[in-house]
């Protein structure tokens, strides 16, 4: 039977809690997330909520373990809360990684770099220094994790 999970921010980091469930048959699962921020839950940094899908492999060779990150930003309904975000070039190599890997970005300026666990729970946190910097992973076990750039997410996967 496939099983949906989900963990992150807007259901437990917050008193107005959001909702998620999941119906399904034999065959297939399906997951409904709700939530309806207020005030209270503006911040300047997006919530991470980590998606886990898992459903056996079947004779064609579909199925298998998915996990997907999506990173919520709540705004001020000011007239002032839209502002003009600049994308920035991010890549990361090697990737899989097994002691560090390479971090560049275009524009470093006052940003910082988070890793996070597969449950989203927050690991390495630093500043972005250079636009080509040494990310330490060789303390981390194998396993995959999310890296964070202001905005950006990317999934990091860590070898032995």
């Amino acid at each position: 039977m496939p099983t949906l999970t989900t963990f992150g921010g807007p259901l437990t980091e917050i008193y107005n809690t959001a909702s998620f469930g999941v119906t399904s048959d034999f065959n297939q699962v399906q997951g409904t997330f709700n939530w309806t921020p207020n005030m209270s839950d503006v911040r300047d940094l997006p919530y991470l909520m980590v998606f886990n899908s898992k459903a056996a492999i079947n004779a064609e060779g579909l199925g298998g373990v998915k996990t997907e990150v999506l990173l919520i930003t709540v705004l001020d309904p000011g007239e002032n809360s839209i502002q003009n975000i600049e994308a920035s070039k991010i890549n990361i190599f090697p990737n899989p990684v097994s002691k560090s890997c390479a971090l560049e970005i275009d524009s470093p300026s006052d940003q910082m770099y988070t890793i996070y666990s597969s449950l989203g729970a927050p690991l390495i946190s630093e500043r972005i220094s250079q636009n080509n910097q040494t990310i330490d992973v060789f303390g981390l076990s194998a396993n995959v994790y999310f890296l964070r750039v202001e905005n950006n997410m990317i999934r990091l996967e860590k070898t032995d």
